[in-house]
């Protein structure tokens, strides 16, 4: 929705103003989620360890969202939980896509 996008898109501003601090809070406090997506055997393995890394990064830079997909714990409705974790995603999806182009950016030719 429109709403993620500039909730995204805020979040990805004010980090791009703190100099990348918010990105190394996301390295430190997704460590385990990082390591276990690397280290992950198997097909399921992996997909939880993926979902765990992606709520992990939400928590930190789409607050808004991450709170929303929470508050859905225990609802019946598949269809809106499977809508509210598509927006998580997008909304991490977006701040993985700025601080990638920024990083790059930093690193220089």
């Amino acid at each position: 929705t429109a709403d993620a996008t500039a909730d995204a898109t805020a979040d990805a501003t004010a980090d791009k103003g703190a100099g990348g601090i918010l990105t190394s809070q996301v390295l430190a406090g997704c460590r385990e989620a990082f390591a276990a997506v690397s280290q992950c055997d198997s097909e399921r393995e992996c997909s939880q360890a993926q979902i765990r890394l992606t709520m992990c990064i939400a928590e930190k830079v789409c607050a808004a969202e991450h709170a929303a997909f929470r508050a859905m714990k225990g609802s019946a409705d598949g269809d809106a939980v499977a809508s509210q974790y598509a927006r998580v995603q997008d909304c991490v999806s977006k701040w993985s896509e700025l601080h990638q182009g920024r990083d790059q950016a930093a690193a220089g030719p």
